[in-house]
């Protein structure tokens, strides 16, 4: 038979261990405003004398608010990379031992509250007024070029870019040459090979002397969704990886949110509107509704 003394004791010893116990959660602090770049969206389709396509997004007013911008145009036209106002919440990642009510703060996130009404940051309305012609669209990634610490291969690593790559060419930089990033770059942390080179007239494996048109560009998205051997894009899968587009957004890999249209059509008489298959905003990576990873 057990003693008192042994029997007193194993309770006490569950429960040092249960109150001894790791734990890591999360914790909502506040919902907060910021600031957020717009992705660039490009619009194809056959000429025509009369603008016959509809567009409407949202603006930063440089005072905190949304202003809506609506116009009339031709294609081919490209809009985008301007900053919108979005709320997020504020959520601290917190570990500890035992009791929840004391903890460390290991760092934050912010995470997106994504709403596509007027008024709002991600806010998209593309109208296809025409009768017999249909539209195209690509949607290219915005956000600034971010890197950390020295990679293996002796240049910066990359923490965050532009998203959506040929070649290891963001279209944003094949877009827009003079907003390039001009030193060169590490990819993927453990290959020392991985290397962006952006010095000179170097956009990745490219030589660019001049602005992309929309047209040029459209003609990869339309090669890459009909599955095309030849041209690729690429998106960031996770981290620093690297997949093809078509195969990553279709592969039921679970992702926060699930965009998936980088590129579509909208026929005569019918219209796009913002939904959360449409990346609009840059967050770091383009499959994530964080905006920080801080």
């Amino acid at each position: 038979m057990k003693s008192y003394k042994e029997l007193y004791f194993i309770p006490v010893l569950l429960f040092c261990l249960s109150s001894c116990q790791y734990w890591e959660d999360e914790k909502f602090v506040a919902t907060v405003p910021r600031e957020c770049n717009y992705n660039i969206i490009g619009i194809s389709g056959p000429p025509s004398a009369e603008p016959y396509v509809e567009i409407q997004y949202n603006k930063d007013d440089g005072h905190g608010n949304n202003v809506l911008v609506s116009k009339r145009v031709s294609p081919p036209f490209r809009f985008g990379g301007q900053k919108v106002n979005i709320l997020c919440d504020s959520i601290l990642f917190i570990s500890g031992i035992g009791s929840h009510h004391k903890y460390r703060i290991d760092g934050y996130k912010l995470v997106i509250h994504h709403s596509y009404e007027e008024t709002d940051g991600e806010y998209l309305r593309i109208f296809n007024h025409s009768t017999d012609k249909t539209l195209e669209y690509f949607i290219a990634g915005s956000r600034e070029m971010e890197t950390e610490f020295t990679g293996c291969s002796g240049f910066p690593l990359i923490k965050t870019m532009p998203a959506v790559y040929y070649k290891h060419a963001p279209i944003y930089y094949l877009l827009f040459p003079d907003k390039k990033y001009t030193q060169n770059v590490q990819g993927d942390v453990s290959d020392c090979n991985d290397i962006f080179y952006f010095e000179g007239n170097r956009c990745g494996d490219l030589t660019v002397e001049q602005p992309w048109s929309v047209d040029s560009v459209m003609k990869l998205y339309r090669s890459e969704y009909r599955n095309s051997p030849d041209i690729r894009l690429d998106v960031e899968s996770y981290w620093s990886h690297l997949g093809r587009m078509t195969k990553v957004v279709h592969s039921g890999d679970s992702y926060d949110i699930p965009f998936q249209s980088f590129y579509g059509t909208i026929l005569p008489g019918e219209e796009l509107k913002g939904n959360i298959s449409l990346p609009l905003l840059a967050t770091p990576s383009i499959f994530d509704d964080r905006l920080d990873y801080r």
